[in-house]
């Protein structure tokens, strides 16, 4: 029998350790430099308060429902963490921490009666010395300890927040209530392609008259065992829609499709990955990003100029300099050319819904010539003379 247990907001959690007048009250936690959210408490959850929100977007809104805001702390978190897995140790010695904030345990060899009773004792144990909630899920896989787990979070009255799938008849229930997207191991494509198929539930992926089509659409990304990312061309679009970046600043390729691996994680900025301190082994597809992040509304690239700065400095910083205009400068750029393909479908309507004037000579290229020479090299050969990469190609 496995279990997972998992902290309930818990980095919220952690911070009413230390401030227990918030118990019941609605917090948030922002991410480094206090730029998304990335923890809320149930209460805030309830005000309709959106995880990953960029807090500069719903500052008002936070004041005005009284929602306490924290920045991130993560000493803190860590410190706390360890004491959470310390105790789970206590109650077998399989203990498997998976994040910061959840582990899975294993009971083989071991006699416990009543798993439900033993997934209390943890909870109460946890709460008394460290005053975090957590929710528990026993069953015979790690999957479908997962399943319990939320099964556990989301029905706290009914379960006390722990919940044991041991017969066939709760494993068949508890399936069919899961929906596929939230299958553990299964992304947004593969997601579509089930839909696609009709298998929209948990237990419809175990059907067997399914099973030939799931096998072939995961083994295509995972028989080659090497393969630790996949690889996609970029294409940022300047401006306008219908001009793309053509200088050496704008980065060529990147990893935007990952193996499901507890080992991968962001690099610095996210921009990257890595996995054992080294860069992953890609391989690179036919598929392409269409980076829309600098098409805006003069006005609204400009505030999105401002507030991305924020990010990285502090405000007498962006006072210095950053220059209070009303609109963000795109005459300021190195080289351009033409889009003469389609775009996505998905973006139809807000190609048309384009309400301001972009124009622009791409022949003129505002570079120095050791830069126009290297871009004439790379049409050239395809060669990007220094071009960093976060990544290793293979074959």
């Amino acid at each position: 029998m496995y279990a997972l247990v998992d902290c309930n907001n818990f980095y919220a959690s952690c911070e009413r350790v230390f401030q227990p007048q918030l118990v019941g009250k609605p917090i948030v936690i922002l991410s480094n430099n206090d730029g998304c959210i990335i923890s809320r408490s149930d209460e805030a959850k309830a005000l309709g308060i959106s995880m990953g929100a960029p807090e500069f977007k719903v500052r008002q809104e936070l004041k005005e429902k009284n929602i306490q805001v924290f920045s991130s702390n993560y000493p803190l978190y860590g410190d706390m963490s360890q004491r959470v897995m310390k105790i789970l140790e206590g109650f077998t010695p399989h203990t498997e921490p998976y994040s910061i904030d959840e582990a899975f345990m294993n009971f083989d060899g071991m006699r416990i009666p009543d798993f439900h009773e033993y997934g209390l004792q943890m909870k109460i144990r946890i709460m008394k010395w460290l005053s975090i909630p957590v929710s528990v899920g026993f069953a015979e896989t790690k999957a479908l300890s997962k399943v319990a787990n939320k099964i556990a979070r989301k029905f706290p009255e009914k379960t006390k927040g722990v919940y044991v799938i041991d017969t066939e008849e709760k494993r068949i229930k508890a399936l069919k209530w899961t929906k596929i997207e939230d299958v553990w191991g299964i992304g947004y494509r593969l997601t579509q392609k089930m839909k696609a198929k009709n298998i929209l539930t948990a237990y419809d992926f175990t059907l067997s008259h399914n099973t030939a089509f799931i096998k072939k659409e995961m083994e295509l990304n995972l028989l080659d065992k090497r393969v630790e990312g996949l690889l996609l061309n970029y294409l940022h679009f300047y401006g306008s829609y219908d001009f793309i970046g053509t200088a050496r600043k704008w980065y060529r390729n990147e990893i935007r499709i990952i193996r499901n691996n507890k080992n991968i994680s962001s690099f610095r900025d996210a921009q990257g990955f890595r996995i054992d301190n080294r860069k992953l082994n890609v391989k690179k597809i036919a598929a392409a990003v269409y980076h829309y992040g600098w098409v805006k509304h003069p006005e609204k690239q400009q505030a999105k100029a401002e507030t991305f700065n924020k990010l990285w400095h502090s405000d007498q910083w962006v006072e210095k300099n950053i220059p209070k205009v009303s609109g963000f400068d795109y005459s300021n750029v190195d080289g351009l050319k033409r889009f003469t393909e389609s775009h996505p479908a998905v973006m139809k309507n807000r190609i048309a819904a384009i309400n301001w004037e972009f124009t622009v000579d791409p022949t003129i290229k505002k570079m120095k010539l050791k830069h126009q020479l290297a871009g004439y090299i790379e049409n050239l050969t395809g060669w990007r003379i220094g071009e960093y990469k976060n990544y290793r190609i293979i074959k």
